[in-house]
């Protein structure tokens, strides 16, 4: 069964490997400098972008749950002097107070 699968992988590869090979023999090296380029531009704008989308959801998401989590378990050893202070208008800061 496994040596069907790293057949059957084998030759998807070599389909590949051979379409790339294919494409890039008729095309002109300006061709194919721009699409590498274009390429790299847009890995860029995603990987921002991915990481413009990671801060937030740590900022405004993850950090007030973990200290609601840390306020709950203080509470829930006894120390009802535990507070926890967060800015906003939304559901997580009416948990909080």
């Amino acid at each position: 069964m496994r040596s069907k699968i790293n057949l059957i992988l084998l030759l998807l590869l070599l389909i590949v490997i051979t379409g790339i090979v294919f494409v890039l023999r008729n095309l002109s090296a300006t061709l194919i400098y721009q699409e590498i380029t274009s390429l790299v531009i847009t890995i860029l704008i995603w990987g921002l972008f991915i990481t413009v989308i990671h801060r937030l959801f740590i900022r405004f998401l993850y950090l007030p749950i973990l200290k609601i989590k840390e306020v709950l378990r203080l509470l829930s050893n006894g120390d009802l002097s535990a507070k926890i202070t967060l800015k906003g208008n939304d559901d997580l800061t009416e948990i909080a107070d």
